[in-house]
């Protein structure tokens, strides 16, 4: 076998012998490949080994075909070690944004846990899925490593959305106070309206439109069909004068899940029949949020019997 066999067999077992080999093995792209690229039972140390590849040569690093060819084996958070220069390029981005998230990874973890030999144990798979949507949700992400330029980019960050919903969270504020990216984020994924600017938070289209989806099923996790209702985050959010405005609060209330935003209303709108009548109509047991006067009306009482 020869010195670079060796290497490679090795770097499979421990990617961390890397750091110690000789230089001009550094722009050798299958030692780097043999360093980087592992199954995806330990997805945690799938993640730490792409910190390896700062110390592949800068004819490696810069190089966009093997990039490229290294995100499609591993995954693309590998970007958060690319070069700026990189992390400034749409086609890298975009790139990387599609090898990656909870789908892509756990696909990724599937296609390791098929029949080969001693390697097929597909019910650790489904054990630690649940584990590798929490971790990419709340721990991984590109957006957050793409360069100054990119995240400034209206063209560029509205084709990033539907790719890696949390992103938006990294927009530049300029954009997050665009009101056509900022109806883009909110559209995708409700949890974005506490993060577009306080003018925008104050425009009743883009707050409905993030009312209906906090309605939504928050992930395929919830075996119940437990709805995220319009709560504490989003009613938070609101601007003073949406939180004001009884006809807003009418249309919020009329999104599913909304009557659940009764819970937060000001007294005075607690103390409203109009409103109260519409929340209680779909939640009957949203009663012991009105107001003492509301709880022993007799049309609100009367939706108890329906």
């Amino acid at each position: 076998m020869s010195e670079k066999a060796n290497y490679i067999e090795k770097l499979k077992e421990n990617p961390e012998l890397l750091k110690t080999l000789p230089k001009e093995y550094l722009a050798d792209k299958d030692i780097i490949t043999a360093a980087l690229v592992r199954k995806w039972y330990d997805y945690d140390t799938n993640f730490e080994v792409l910190e390896l590849f700062k110390l592949a040569d800068a004819t490696l690093r810069y190089n966009k075909d093997f990039v490229k060819e290294i995100i499609a084996s591993c995954s693309g958070y590998l970007f958060e070690y690319l070069p700026l220069a990189l992390r400034e390029d749409e086609k890298i981005l975009l790139f990387s944004l599609k090898h990656s998230g909870y789908e892509y990874i756990y696909d990724k973890m599937l296609e390791d846990a098929m029949p080969d030999g001693e390697d097929y144990d597909r019910d650790h798979v489904e054990d630690i899925r649940y584990d590798l949507f929490l971790h990419i949700h709340q721990r991984m992400s590109v957006m957050r490593y793409a360069g100054e330029t990119i995240l400034n980019n209206k063209e560029v960050v509205l084709k990033t959305i539907a790719l890696e919903e949390q992103g938006f969270y990294y927009f530049s504020d300029a954009l997050k106070d665009d009101k056509e990216v900022a109806l883009e984020a909110v559209s995708t994924d409700g949890a974005n309206f506490k993060y577009v600017s306080n003018r925008l938070r104050d425009d009743e289209e883009i707050a409905l439109d993030a009312a209906y989806l906090y309605g939504e099923y928050w992930s395929e996790f919830d075996a119940y069909g437990r709805w995220l209702n319009v709560g504490f985050d989003f009613f938070d959010a609101l601007s003073d004068r949406l939180k004001s405005d009884k006809s807003f609060l009418i249309n919020l209330i009329n999104c599913h899940g909304g009557e659940f935003a009764l819970y937060h209303f000001s007294k005075e709108f607690k103390d409203d029949k109009d409103l109260v009548l519409l929340a209680v109509s779909k939640n009957y047991k949203l009663i012991e949020y009105a107001s003492e006067r509301l709880k022993n009306d007799p049309d609100i009482l009367a939706l108890k019997v329906k």
